[in-house]
């Protein structure tokens, strides 16, 4: 199975799904059934690195913040090696492979920073935006899907910035616009979209309990990592589904 992202264009009165030229999501493929192609080697190198990414997040976050409780290094650690898990069974190996962990692992950096701290680091954003430009390039593909992306990230995030005026963070209009690049468009409205409905389901469940109120500031930066996440691996799925309404 190929993943890809899609687009659509109406049709006869229907909505049927075309491929850009850019093919901006991950390559999901599917192994045969009774196929080896990784061997032990290799699930003791991505075992190597969940534990690698815990000991290396602890040691960042301890040189920016001080000392980090060994709780939160151990759910670091394991969120961060299940994603790098997850892409590695998901993904061929390579370049592209490496560069997608990188992405990965800025993404549970800056949730995790956000979550603890209330601030998204220019510092990771400007990793990332490297990091995303160069996969452009490797992958061989155009820049009008990224640069839509980034467009669009930027445009309506800061929109929102304007209209709260002040209660949706510049750190999150920046990062929307750096995951633009990524997800490419319309990934990027596939993630904003996720990312919107798991912060406001979260902050209803929070006043439900009386854990917080209207005017409590909820960090934004993990839901966008989750949004991203599920976007760049399972966009297709959801545009889809959106478009089968339409059909």
């Amino acid at each position: 199975m190929r993943v890809s992202f899609c687009g659509y264009k109406n049709c006869c009165g229907k909505w049927r799904r075309i491929k850009p030229d850019f093919l901006f999501t991950a390559d999901v493929q599917d192994e045969p059934e009774g196929s080896v192609e990784r061997g032990v080697t290799v699930e003791m190198s991505m075992l190597f690195c969940c534990l690698l990414s815990g000991a290396a997040g602890s040691a960042i976050l301890h040189y920016r913040y001080g000392p980090v409780p060994w709780q939160y290094g151990l759910l670091f650690g394991l969120v961060s090696g299940s994603l790098f898990l997850f892409a590695g069974h998901s993904l061929t190996g390579g370049v592209r492979l490496a560069l997608v962990w990188i992405f990965l692992y800025g993404l549970a950096l800056e949730a995790y920073i956000d979550f603890r701290h209330m601030i998204i680091l220019d510092e990771i954003l400007l990793a990332l935006c490297v990091s995303g430009l160069v996969y452009i390039r490797v992958s061989g593909a155009g820049w009008q899907v990224p640069a839509a992306g980034f467009a669009g990230g930027c445009l309506l995030t800061g929109l929102i910035y304007v209209v709260s005026k002040g209660g949706f963070g510049l750190g999150d209009v920046k990062f929307a616009a750096v995951l633009g690049i990524w997800l490419g468009f319309p990934g990027i409205l596939v993630g904003l979209a996720l990312a919107f409905l798991g912060g406001g389901l979260a902050a209803l469940l929070l006043c439900a309990l009386q854990k917080a109120s209207m005017e409590t500031r909820i960090p934004f930066g993990p839901f966008l990592s989750a949004g991203a996440f599920l976007s760049f691996f399972f966009s297709v799925p959801v545009l889809d589904w959106y478009g089968s309404l339409f059909m």
